[in-house]
């Protein structure tokens, strides 16, 4: 970068530590709003500055890095790397730094496999959360050239104490891992009428999403035993059923289960904003292709319906009773098991809580891949009331591809 081109940026405390930390495992997790992905890309540009240093730039899909962390990076009125400084092929996904190293920029879409096949010099993954333990690590084990730090920093939203995450960094604290919390209401850059909409906010989701706090929701609709319900292991399915809730700015879920008696197990999950009708038709083909499920569609998608049914694939009617749905999907959701690459579920089933001061009605929103489940828990109680007692599963592990 040239002397015209360089940036001088007032940082906040908590972006400070982030910037400075040399620790092999660095986490910036906080609030909506707590510029943890202004952060990430300012530290992944300074690294990129080093000649021949090649870093990574990921999240969990490569269509939600370029609608949210590349304009972070690239885009907008203040982007961290500004105009004229690099050059972009895009076809590659490869930014080049003038005078100095690679951004490559990746996401975990294609089973990992771009990451798989790199030499690092530091990794910087938005949005950490939403990846499982092993892609994780298989981030952190391509860490080894040395024009670079080798360091692997990370910016997420916190989710509940059962995830992989807060087990790694808050229950088994290392000299080699630092983490960084930090709050909404520190970024004294916000709107003041953006404060006041998270303020709104339920106060279970505000230590979440406000305060930035790993923490478990009270008066959560389901019960779930994080440790022991989460498993690889698929049953000897009767069938497979896929339950779809339509999104848009809201993410799209797509929820695999299989089915043995009245035993459910979550298999695969899709899971993520701005799905055209044709990716989901195009997701729901693959699905059908290898595992002939019973699909079960978002009553009120009808344009999808008939998308999916051009397609060759038969749409059931979907009972969408919710307090009916919810009574019944709590019986299944006692005995299920899920695989731990579900991990839109998982975080669904940590936040689905009642509103405060009720038991009758849950907070709105985060049930993307509840809702399919419950179109599928619906399905079951209607077509096989009387085979639906849980079964003990047996026989051994299948290895299933991510396939995204």
């Amino acid at each position: 970068m040239s002397k015209a081109e360089t940036k001088v940026i007032s940082l906040l405390p908590k972006q400070r530590l982030f910037m400075a930390a040399t620790q092999r495992e660095v986490l910036f997790s906080g609030g909506y709003g707590s510029a943890k992905s202004f952060t990430l890309c300012q530290k992944c540009v300074i690294e990129a500055l080093k000649p021949g240093n090649e870093v990574l730039l990921c999240r969990k899909t490569l269509a939600s890095l370029k609608r949210s962390t590349l304009v972070t990076l690239i885009g907008g009125d203040k982007p961290a790397l500004p105009d004229g400084s690099y050059t972009f092929n895009r076809g590659d996904g490869v930014i080049q730094i003038n005078g100095g190293g690679k951004i490559y920029l990746s996401g975990l879409d294609d089973d990992g496999m771009r990451v798989k096949s790199m030499n690092l010099g530091a990794a910087f993954l938005d949005e950490g959360s939403e990846l499982t333990e092993q892609e994780y690590l298989a981030i952190l084990y391509r860490l080894r050239l040395p024009k670079g730090t080798r360091q692997l920093f990370c910016a997420t939203n916190p989710s509940g104490t059962h995830h992989w995450m807060y087990k790694r960094f808050f229950q088994k604290p290392s000299k080699n891992r630092f983490v960084i919390t930090g709050s909404s209401l520190e970024n004294t850059h916000l709107p003041a009428d953006y404060i006041e909409s998270l303020l709104e906010m339920d106060s279970q989701l505000q230590k979440r999403y406000v305060q930035g706090q790993w923490c478990s929701m009270e008066g959560l609709v389901y019960e779930f035993d994080f440790v022991k319900q989460v498993k690889t292991e698929l049953p000897m399915s009767d069938q497979y059923l896929l339950g779809i809730d339509i999104g848009w700015r809201d993410k799209t879920g797509m929820l695999l289960l299989g089915r043995s008696g009245g035993n459910l197990h979550a298999v695969k999950e899709v899971y993520r904003q701005h799905m055209l009708i044709d990716d989901i038709v195009a997701e729901a083909k693959a699905l059908a292709d290898r595992y002939s499920p019973t699909i079960l569609l978002d009553p009120s998608a009808a344009l999808v319906r008939a998308h999916l049914e051009q397609a060759g694939l038969t749409v059931e009617k979907t009972n969408n009773n919710v307090p009916v749905g919810i009574q019944r999907t709590k019986q299944f959701v006692k005995t299920m098991t899920i695989d731990p690459a579900c991990v839109g579920l998982l975080e669904e089933l940590s936040t689905y809580a009642w509103k405060s001061g009720t038991a009758d009605e849950p907070m709105d929103g985060n049930d993307h891949l509840l809702d399919p489940l419950r179109y599928v828990c619906n399905h079951i109680c209607d077509k096989f009331e009387d085979d639906i007692k849980p079964v003990v599963y047996s026989g051994g592990q299948d290895e299933l591809d991510d396939e995204f």
